[in-house]
């Protein structure tokens, strides 16, 4: 089972001193709020995806969406939104597996190298895999080891 979904994130508020609440004309008690809503698997935030926001009234706490909002407030709301920056946090998903790529590569250089150096030194008893031109496998058993055909890099 994979838990997934968005999650929104307030990153901003700011009181409108200028802009009149159209339901109870109270004039500065308007508060935009901006959030940022993020992708989240098993709740790891891996990317950001947009920003939203509303305007609260203190007064008779009134909520507008930005589609419901006068023009005025409307300008204030995208200045706003525009110049708001939401946590680094919420690319943290994104870093993980950053991570994990830059471990699984550097994992499968180890074992390269010491499949080299186990080639590079066969030992009594050792049995290697090998693939045949047909494309079937095969193994074969070391028997015993001499000098005569081994070379140092």
């Amino acid at each position: 089972m994979v838990i997934y979904g968005s999650r929104a994130v307030h990153i901003n508020s700011v009181q409108s001193e200028t802009t009149t609440c159209e339901s109870c004309d109270s004039r500065g008690s308007l508060t935009i709020n901006i959030f940022r809503k993020h992708a989240h698997i098993f709740w790891i935030p891996f990317f950001p995806f947009s920003k939203i926001g509303e305007s609260e009234c203190s007064h008779c706490k009134n909520v507008l969406e930005p589609k419901e909002m006068p023009e005025q407030l409307k300008r204030e709301y995208d200045s706003i939104k525009s110049v708001s920056k939401g946590p680094v946090w919420q690319f943290a998903g994104l870093g993980l597996v950053a991570i994990l790529i830059v471990y699984g590569n550097y994992a499968s250089g180890i074992n390269e190298k010491e499949e080299l150096e186990y080639l590079n030194t066969p030992l009594t008893g050792d049995v290697y895999k090998y693939k045949t031109e047909t494309g079937d496998y095969s193994t074969l058993k070391v028997v015993s080891v001499s000098a005569k055909y081994m070379t140092k890099n």
